[in-house]
């Protein structure tokens, strides 16, 4: 069984974390995990971060980390005691 050219992925000239092909295939879920999905071109892939790349993920101080969790368990147990009221 073929997949469609319109479903694959081209995503080379990205940073996986690592050089290891083997594991950079194992993390991507394609074609070869599902027929129904297109194939994901990974190579040539970056054997280092670009450094010119924005981040994707916001990167917060580690001392702001405790009171965002603090607040968002707050505001999900608020949420949750009003709707089941």
């Amino acid at each position: 069984m073929e997949t469609s050219a319109q479903n694959d992925l081209n995503t080379a000239y990205n940073w996986w974390g690592t050089t290891n092909t083997t594991a950079i295939n194992q993390s991507i879920r394609d074609f070869k995990n599902d027929f129904n999905l297109g194939k994901v071109n990974f190579t040539p892939f970056l054997t280092e971060p670009n450094s010119e790349a924005a981040p994707t993920i916001p990167e917060f101080p580690p001392w702001l980390l405790l009171p965002l969790f603090l607040v968002t368990t707050f505001l999900v147990i608020a949420v949750k005691k009003r709707f089941v009221c």
